[in-house]
């Protein structure tokens, strides 16, 4: 690695550690105890890796970190460009169910989920930027994933993969870059 690439993979590991410790004593009630670390890799791997990737993919255009805890170091799918990857797979079908990956830590998803948790949270965000801090607050509540799309976004967990779909098959066209 040259020292260029170290300023991705530092964004990359900032934000796992920032949203491990995004916390509010107040969010709870007296004698209540919230998730603590890693809280949101364990409980929500969807959103941890997905914020991780987004922020790298957001200063550096492509991600290239994978944390210890993230998916085998050794696959890689797709290439390198993953709105190229995502839109292909959409376009083929080849999507695995946001419903199934929703309950997965991080260090369970593949190299492929990675790309598609790193879509569905770069979805939310282009929804609405503000209602994901409200998620991971809610999300540090326990509040179930499907529930949270449902408060922040007000998103049915049933429609938002072809909400997503349709959005992904505008927003990652070849045209669109």
């Amino acid at each position: 690695p040259k020292e260029v690439d170290m300023w991705p993979h530092q964004i990359h590991n900032i934000v796992h550690q920032l949203t491990a410790i995004y916390y509010d004593p107040h969010w709870f009630k007296t004698g209540e105890i919230g998730l603590s670390p890693p809280w949101l890799n364990d409980k929500y791997g969807w959103l941890d890796v997905g914020h991780a990737h987004w922020f790298e993919i957001d200063f550096d255009k492509q991600a290239r970190t994978y944390c210890i805890r993230e998916a085998n170091v050794d696959s890689r799918w797709g290439g390198s460009d993953w709105r190229k990857n995502i839109f292909k797979a959409v376009s083929d079908g080849d999507i695995p169910p946001f419903a199934e990956i929703i309950l997965k830590a991080s260090p369970a998803l593949s190299a492929k989920e990675n790309q598609f948790c790193w879509s569905w949270v770069d979805y939310l965000l282009k929804l609405d930027t503000l209602a994901m801090g409200k998620a991971l607050k809610l999300s540090k509540q326990k509040v179930q994933s499907r529930d949270m799309l449902k408060e922040c976004w007000n998103i049915q967990l049933i429609d938002f993969e072809s909400q997503w779909k349709e959005w992904v098959l505008e927003t990652y066209a070849p045209t669109n870059k």
